[in-house]
């Protein structure tokens, strides 16, 4: 297995920065965090990934863009920036990019939850093809309900799926999401083998492993079970209040970093073991 992290849980620190924090503990790639103005020379950001054996390993997600939502308004913007951000996934040489069906954040149906389903159905599906023109695959991120309301477990995400029917489309989980949603873990990771193409790790308190209830050498065996050989990312929080805010106090930064490390020394400890 690879190892890769979300840019995002350093908050706005630049990108050569956060690559040198990952060089030390040997991580193999970087989610990005998928802002435009973060990419006006997509030549300079590919040569830092050169320079530092660091690669791509995929976009995060536009979090507060509402492909679903029933205001056609908000729809087009939603849409129209995620193709600004599928075009630039491209032009760095990254194949991935996430998506979510509805806006990190709203947890509840405006119109009804039949329409937005299908609204998000719609914007999704377009915006794969689009993704398959610019050579990445759109990856849908499974979020708990407490973040978003429409795929919140496998079992919805799967429906969603069947439903968008389109080849461009995969499947992220999260061990912190799923600790809410999920009955079994290792039955959810199961379930959705074929179609998996990315893995979030953080504990159930959203720390880093270690410092939450989650047993992950189950987790890591199912992964190995099932034949995954993708990344894993990396997504502890810094404790404190507001999980959209990366940057809680003043040792943030530093309280992350340490969680990045112990993280992937025990992962990487299990994956030998099982």
């Amino acid at each position: 297995m690879k190892y890769s992290m979300t840019q995002w849980i350093f908050g706005g620190e630049p990108l050569e920065q956060t690559l040198q924090r990952l060089k030390k503990y040997g991580f193999d790639g970087i989610e990005l965090i998928p802002e435009p103005d973060r990419f006006k020379d997509t030549k300079q950001v590919r040569s830092l990934f050169d320079k530092y054996g660091i690669e791509p390993s995929m976009m995060d997600l536009t979090p507060f863009h509402d492909l679903s939502h029933p205001d056609e308004a908000q729809r087009k913007e939603a849409i129209e920036i995620n193709k600004k951000m599928l075009q630039i996934t491209n032009e760095i040489g990254c194949n991935k990019m996430l998506v979510c069906g509805t806006a990190v954040g709203r947890i509840a149906a405006i119109s009804s939850y039949e329409e937005e389903w299908q609204l998000g159905v719609d914007s999704v599906r377009l915006l794969a093809d689009y993704a398959a023109k610019q050579g990445v695959l759109f990856v849908m991120e499974v979020i708990n309900h407490y973040e978003t309301c429409l795929y919140y477990n496998v079992d919805r995400a799967l429906q969603f799926m069947a439903d968008l029917d389109h080849e461009n489309v995969a499947i992220m989980i999260d061990t912190y999401h799923m600790n809410i949603e999920e009955e079994d873990s290792c039955r959810a990771i199961r379930r959705v083998a074929d179609k998996l193409a990315n893995f979030h790790i953080s504990d159930s308190n959203r720390l880093g492993v270690g410092h939450g209830h989650i047993d992950f050498f189950p987790i890591v065996k199912a992964l190995k079970e099932v034949g995954y050989d993708g990344y894993i990312g990396l997504e502890p929080q810094a404790p404190g209040p507001n999980p959209f805010e990366a940057i809680k106090a003043d040792d943030s930064k530093e309280t992350v970093e340490a969680y990045l490390k112990e993280s992937i020394d025990i992962l990487r400890a299990i994956e030998a073991a099982v």
